[in-house]
C-alpha cells in the first residue's frame, strides 16, 4: 500500500488530521500505520472532511493581482488537508475501540479491499452474519446475531430509506440459523417472508383491561362502565369454568346463555340494569346511561371488528412457528385495536419465554426476536399504551429470557426516549430532520456527532451501524433481502400510462358479494 499522506498536528483517539498531495474523498477509508516501541501500530480511519489549500495563498491575502503572480510562480502548489475519524485500532487482525491516539507523522495509505476484508471479516459464522458491504467498497460487513437479540436493535430512517429491507436481511439471517422472529406488521408487508398470521383472538383470553381498550373505555374517566365490564367478564369466565369445557369442539354458547360472546356480554350488562331497578346494585343507582353507553360500545365493536374474535380460535401464541418469520398482520384493524392485539400477544410471548428460562414447558422454548414496525404507534413519547408498558419490560429484562426487541420507525422523535435508549444497537439510514437526528443521538451512546452528520446525505439502503453487534461504528450499504417486505414506492407515472383496467360485473360480484 502506497503512502498518500501523513498525520500532522495533535491527534486524538477518535480523530486526526492528514496532509497530502493527492486528493481524498469524503467517505473514503484509509489505514494509518507506524512503528512504536518495536511494534507495528495500525488504525482504520474514515475521511470526514477535505480542504484544499496553497501555503502562499493565505486567507488574509486581499490583492487579486498579487495572488495571480503567486500562482504563476508556484505553479498551483496546493495540498489537501483531511480530517479523519478513527474507526478502530487493528489488533490481531480485528478491529477494536482505539485505546490511544495515533502518532503524529504516521503514514496514511488508502484502504485496499484485501485489508478491509481482513479487519471486517466474520469471527464465527454461527454468530456473525453478513448484512452488506462497507460503503464505497466491496468489503463485507458482519453483525453479531447474539448481540442483536440480547442487546436489542433500533432501525430508523425516513420513509423510503430502506428500513424494511434492512430488517428483512437481519430476519432472514436469523431464520437461516434456526431463529424465530415475530413481526407486528401494521401494513401487512412481511407476509411474503414467512408466515402471514391473521390475529384471530379468543375473547375469553383477553384481560378486562384489553377488552376495555378495544371498547374505548378508560378506567379513570369511565369507571362505572369499566366496573360493569369487569363484573360481566368475571361472571362469564366463572360460568365457563363450571362447564368443564376441555376443547374447541366442546364449546357451546348455551353454557353462558347467549349465541356469541358479544351477545352474551350484552345480556350480562342488561341483567345488571334489571338488578339495579330491583335495588340489587346500590353502588350504581341512576347510572342507566352508563349501561346504555356500554351496550352501544359493545355493538360498535361487534360491527367493526367482530370478525377478529372467535371462541374457537387457538391462543395467538400457539400459532407462532419456531424457526420462521411470523408476520402478525395488523392491517385493516386500525391503530387502536392493533396496539391492543400487540400488547396481548407480547404479554404471552414474555410469559412463555420466562417459563422456558425456568425450565418449564413453553410454546417458545428457544430464544425469539420481536419486531415492532411503526414503533412510534406502539411506544409513543409522552403517551401511555399497553404495548409500551410490556415493550419496556422486554427492553429491560429480555436479555435474561432470550427475548430480543427491535423498534422500526420513520418518526424517531415520536418514539419514547426511555425505550429507544435501551436499544443498544442501531441501524440508522437516511434521517433529514434535525430534531429526529438529535433525538437519536441523545438516545445512543455510540452514535457520535461525526456519524450523525452523515445521516442527511445517505442514499436509500445506506446506513450508519453502531452498537455491540458491530465491531466498531461503520457506514454500510445494506444488502438486498430475498422476498423482502412488499412496502415500496408505486411507479406513479408509469402506472398512468398503462391501459385502464375495469372489473367485469362477474369479478365485482365475486369481490363484493
Amino acid at each position: 500500500m502506497s503512502r498518500i499522506g501523513v498525520l500532522v498536528g495533535e491527534t486524538k483517539p477518535l480523530s486526526a488530521t492528514m496532509v497530502s498531495k493527492q486528493p481524498t474523498r469524503v467517505g473514503q477509508y484509509v489505514f494509518v500505520s507506524y512503528e512504536e516501541h518495536g511494534k507495528t501500530q495500525r488504525f482504520l480511519a474514515l475521511v470526514q472532511r477535505v480542504w484544499r489549500a496553497n501555503p502562499f495563498l493565505e486567507e488574509g491575502l486581499t490583492d487579486p493581482e498579487h495572488a495571480i503572480r503567486i500562482m504563476e510562480l508556484e505553479k498551483w502548489d496546493s495540498f489537501y488537508r483531511t480530517e479523519l475519524s478513527i474507526v478502530g485500532q487493528v489488533e490481531e487482525g480485528r478491529l477494536s475501540f482505539p485505546k490511544s491516539p495515533p502518532l503524529p507523522g504516521a503514514e496514511v495509505s488508502e484502504a485496499d479491499e484485501e485489508g478491509l476484508r481482513e479487519v471486517l471479516g466474520a469471527e464465527d459464522e454461527a454468530d456473525w452474519a453478513r448484512i452488506g458491504t462497507l460503503l464505497g467498497s466491496d468489503a463485507p460487513v458482519y453483525m453479531n446475531i447474539d448481540q442483536i437479540v440480547l442487546r436489542h436493535l433500533a432501525v430508523l430512517a425516513v420513509t423510503g430509506g430502506g428500513k424494511s429491507n434492512a430488517v428483512g436481511v437481519i430476519l432472514q439471517e436469523m431464520v437461516r440459523r434456526g431463529g424465530t422472529a415475530i413481526v407486528f406488521d401494521p401494513h401487512g408487508e412481511y407476509g411474503t417472508m414467512g408466515e402471514d398470521i391473521r390475529p384471530f383472538i379468543n375473547p375469553f383470553r383477553l384481560t378486562v383491561d384489553e377488552l376495555a381498550g378495544l371498547l374505548g373505555i378508560d378506567m379513570e374517566r369511565s369507571s362505572i362502565q369499566y366496573y360493569l365490564l369487569q363484573t360481566a367478564k368475571k361472571e362469564m369466565d366463572e360460568e365457563m369454568k363450571k362447564s368443564n369445557i376441555t376443547g374447541e369442539d366442546d364449546f357451546d354458547w348455551r353454557v353462558i346463555g347467549g349465541t356469541d360472546f358479544f351477545q352474551a356480554l350484552s345480556e350480562k350488562i342488561e341483567s345488571f340494569a334489571i338488578q339495579e331497578q330491583d335495588g340489587l346494585l346500590r353502588g350504581i343507582s341512576r347510572k342507566q346511561d352508563s349501561v346504555a353507553g356500554l351496550l352501544i360500545r359493545i355493538e360498535n365493536l361487534k360491527n367493526n371488528l367482530g370478525d377478529l374474535f372467535s371462541p374457537k380460535a387457538p391462543p395467538l401464541i400457539e400459532r407462532i412457528r419456531e424457526g420462521k418469520i411470523n408476520a402478525v398482520n395488523l392491517s385493516g384493524i386500525g391503530e387502536d385495536a392493533g396496539e391492543i392485539v400487540a400488547a396481548h400477544l407480547l404479554r404471552h410471548i414474555l410469559y412463555e419465554r420466562k417459563k422456558a428460562a425456568a425450565g418449564q414447558p413453553s410454546h417458545l422454548p428457544r430464544p425469539a426476536f420481536v419486531v415492532l414496525e411503526e414503533a412510534h404507534l406502539f411506544c409513543p413519547d409522552k403517551e401511555s399504551t399497553r404495548t409500551k408498558t410490556i415493550a419496556s419490560r422486554i427492553a429491560r429484562e429480555g436479555r435474561k429470557f432470550g427475548l430480543g426487541l427491535c423498534l422500526v420507525s420513520q418518526r424517531p422523535k415520536r418514539l419514547d426516549p426511555d425505550v429507544l435508549s435501551q436499544m443498544n444497537n442501531m441501524i440508522v439510514l437516511r434521517i433529514v430532520e434535525p430534531s429526529d437526528q438529535r433525538h437519536i443521538a441523545e438516545a445512543s451512546e455510540n452514535l457520535s456527532a461525526d456519524l450523525v452528520q452523515y445521516l442527511p446525505s445517505l442514499n436509500p439502503g445506506e446506513a450508519v451501524c453502531t452498537g455491540p453487534a458491530f465491531r466498531v461504528p461503520l457506514l454500510v450499504k445494506i444488502a438486498e433481502a430475498k422476498n423482502k417486505p412488499t412496502g415500496r414506492d408505486i411507479p406513479v407515472t408509469a402506472s398512468w400510462k398503462e391501459p385502464e383496467k375495469r372489473m367485469s360485473p362477474e369479478e365485482a360480484q365475486d369481490l363484493y358479494g
